[in-house]
């Protein structure tokens, strides 16, 4: 594969990832696209593009924390557990709201 080809594959890949980020296609509480899988392609995209830009890698350990976080997110939304009513001041409600606002905050 050539430089170019090698370039150009690696930005459609940025782009579909984003692609999936932005887009929410839901069927009842689920993400069918979810968000984790956009920045996965992004970290796919970077390891091809690392000879062509050197601190392109700065950005893998954000890109590692931001698809296990949304992951954690998909899980909690399979198993139905962010819609938790945080009336009761349970332990784990607690931790699932804490959860919440700092996804919200990190997005």
């Amino acid at each position: 594969m050539t430089d170019k080809a090698k370039i150009c594959s690696s930005l459609s890949k940025i782009a579909y990832g984003y692609i999936l980020i932005l887009v929410a296609v839901m069927i009842g509480t689920i993400d069918i696209l979810p968000d984790f899988v956009g920045y996965i392609m992004m970290l796919y995209a970077i390891d091809a593009l690392k000879d062509e830009c050197k601190t392109i890698t700065l950005l893998k350990p954000f890109g590692y924390v931001l698809a296990i976080w949304k992951f954690a997110f998909f899980i909690l939304n399979a198993f139905g557990l962010r819609s938790v009513s945080f009336t009761e001041f349970e332990p784990a409600s607690v931790f699932i709201y804490v959860i919440y606002v700092l996804s919200i905050i990190i997005n």
